[in-house]
């Protein structure tokens, strides 16, 4: 169901990041992958 009000809205664009695939041995040693920063935030908050 879609809302009056995101009805007469365009499409946005959406990125999704998945931290949980694989083991982030590319990484290097450090903090789990999840926990990594991107954008001065983990990986998990976003």
């Amino acid at each position: 169901m879609i809302s009056e009000s995101a009805a007469g809205s365009p499409p946005g664009r959406v990125a999704v990041i998945v931290p949980a695939a694989g083991r982030g041995e590319r990484l290097g040693p450090g903090a789990p992958k999840a926990l990594r920063a991107l954008g001065g935030l983990p990986l998990l908050v976003h």
